[in-house]
């Protein structure tokens, strides 16, 4: 596994606009953290799903989706993220769609948890990841002006 920046550093959200799927609100994201991951799988998978949490004390703090990978069994497989990170989720429940901020600025996460997930599966709380790997890595989040307009420190959820 490579990262850039290094563990201890500081990563700057911003507005990065509206939801993809139209839930009211905006989500924040960041453009300064990559990874790139060296993956050996004992089986042929395809349409599987990568997912890059950063966590801490406060919870997941941001998180990067890699959709559409596919596996040859048992040959080395590099995967690269370079979609920009989502420091917000999306919740929906009877009537109610919300873009919901997981923790508050500046945060500071301790560990990153990879994990690869069978879409037939569906990725949440319920499912199993067929892979899960923690690794302690520090990040602090901050927020850029204009998104500490949008998101005060005090955490934020729209509906």
């Amino acid at each position: 596994m490579t990262v850039t920046p290094p563990s201890g550093a500081v990563l700057t959200v911003r507005d990065c606009g509206p939801s993809r799927s139209g839930i009211p609100g905006s989500h924040l994201c960041s453009d300064d953290w990559r990874g790139t991951f060296d993956l050996v799988l004992g089986r042929h998978l395809s349409e599987v799903v990568m997912t890059v949490t950063f966590e801490g004390t406060a919870g997941r703090c941001g998180i990067i989706y890699v959709p559409g990978l596919t596996f040859a069994a048992d040959r080395e497989q590099r995967v690269s993220t370079a979609s920009a990170l989502f420091a917000t989720h999306e919740t929906e429940g009877p009537g109610d769609s919300a873009i919901v901020q997981d923790c508050r600025f500046p945060a500071t996460t301790t560990r990153l948890v990879v994990q690869l997930w069978d879409p037939g599966g569906g990725v949440g709380s319920a499912a199993m990841p067929l892979l899960r790997r923690e690794f302690e890595y520090i990040y602090t989040f901050t927020a850029d002006e204009q998104a500490t307009n949008r998101w005060p420190s005090e955490g934020h959820s729209s509906s």
